[in-house]
């Protein structure tokens, strides 16, 4: 590939993860207008929605600029030279190696944010350090957003600095099992 096809490619899959984020606060939408006919229309609730459209339109907009503008903004990114600069011993597990880290990255920074929101939300409970009690730790809601960002921080942490020996462990999992007769004697 040149270097205009992968930075075209690059543009095109930043596309593709803009309109995945714009999906997925779509839902947020959903309920909130659904809270908003279920109950006596307000204007405060009215701009909130508003609001929380903002996010996924811009998503879509970011998204749609990237698709349809990629090669040209991939000409601005990258020189015009035609010569391949993809190696040719590319195989299959460097590829799975960097797509593992990939996953994790993309799991890393929601948990993070998740992570940050939480410790943030029981500092700012009552204005002190109520959370560090045990008795009211167990009674916050949010203890199950606290203990799955630990988990997704930890899983993806693995991924990222793991990539090698996953992708090592998967390719040796998808290679056992019993053999043809051609090739345990090599023929």
């Amino acid at each position: 590939m040149t270097r205009h096809e992968i930075a075209t490619l690059a543009c095109k899959i930043l596309a593709l993860w803009a309109f995945a984020e714009a999906i997925l606060t779509s839902t947020g939408i959903i309920t909130s207008v659904v809270f908003l006919f279920s109950h006596e229309p307000q204007w405060p609730n009215f701009f909130s929605i508003v609001y929380l459209c903002t996010t996924p339109i811009g998503m879509l907009i970011i998204g749609l600029i990237l698709w349809f503008r990629a090669p040209g903004i991939a000409a601005r990114m990258v020189s015009s030279d035609p010569a391949v600069v993809t190696r040719a011993d590319i195989n299959q597990e460097s590829v799975l190696s960097i797509a593992f880290a990939a996953i994790g990255v993309f799991i890393f920074v929601p948990a993070l944010n998740t992570m940050v929101r939480t410790v943030l939300g029981f500092m700012s409970g009552d204005g002190n350090w109520e959370f560090v009690a045990p008795i009211s730790w167990i009674h916050l809601i949010f203890q199950p957003n606290f203990w799955s960002s630990i988990v997704e921080l930890g899983l993806s942490i693995w991924l990222i600095f793991g990539s090698r020996g996953i992708a090592h462990f998967v390719l040796w999992v998808r290679s056992a099992g019993p053999k043809s007769g051609n090739e345990e004697t090599g023929k």
